[in-house]
């Protein structure tokens, strides 16, 4: 029973940390207007172009991000579904069986 809970355990974190690492490397990606361009830019449609441009990029990063998280959630639900159901299925086998051994009582009727 343990094992199997160090194994549950195990099986939750691997996702965990894949998400974690994935996470470092989009806030790391992720784009900004930095100190020597802002010098270069004049005029306002060049501060306000610089900024859509750089919205746009994450924006684009920000999806990625989301599809990458999505499949890793995915691959791990879908092997912890599996898993549930073989054990319920187990469970519900074990049960049948072990109700099928207890050997019956008979009511007996009361005049």
């Amino acid at each position: 029973m343990q094992n199997k809970m160090k194994d549950t355990y195990k099986r939750l974190q691997i996702p965990m940390q894949e998400l974690v690492q994935l996470n470092i490397k989009t806030v790391q990606s992720m784009s900004y207007i930095k100190p020597e361009e802002w010098a270069r830019l004049r005029q306002p449609q060049d501060i306000f172009e610089k900024q859509v441009s750089v919205f746009i990029e994450n924006g684009h990063k920000v999806l990625d991000y989301l599809e990458e998280a999505t499949e890793i959630l995915e691959k791990n639900l879908f092997s912890a579904t599996a898993e549930i159901r073989e054990n319920a299925e187990r469970t519900m086998r074990e049960a049948k069986s072990a109700m099928s051994k207890k050997p019956k009582t008979t009511k007996r009727k009361m005049n």
